[in-house]
């Protein structure tokens, strides 16, 4: 990720988090994604001397954004035959919601966890 994006301001480094962190969530549980993603999470904040706490914060708030899929959380996947819902209907919800916490969290996260 920084070799592509190691230049880019930290703020442009936690939307690219958050969109790997909320990509990979899709297809494995959300405590997974948070245990793969938070590590790479600290030492990206290492290597451009930043906090590591809002690259954390925006991990877990990614890896909780589990919307878009009915087999991301089982929680998701326990109302897809009571309430009849396909996978479009994930997709056709899940993913506005998803870029409406992307872009609460990416404005909040910097603001109560600074970068420096």
């Amino acid at each position: 990720m920084l070799a592509v994006a190691g230049d880019a301001a930290p703020h442009l480094l936690l939307g690219v988090l958050f969109v790997i962190t909320a990509g990979l969530g899709m297809f494995i549980s959300n405590t997974a994604t948070a245990v793969l993603m938070a590590p790479v999470a600290l030492a990206i904040a290492a290597d451009v001397g930043a906090s590591p706490y809002p690259f954390a914060m925006i991990v877990a708030l990614a890896a909780s954004s589990a919307f878009m899929t009915p087999v991301s959380s089982p929680v998701n996947t326990l109302v897809v035959a009571p309430g009849g819902y396909g996978f479009s209907d994930f997709v056709k919800v899940g993913v506005p919601f998803t870029l409406v916490v992307m872009a609460i969290s990416l404005l909040l996260v910097p603001w109560l966890l600074p970068l420096r």
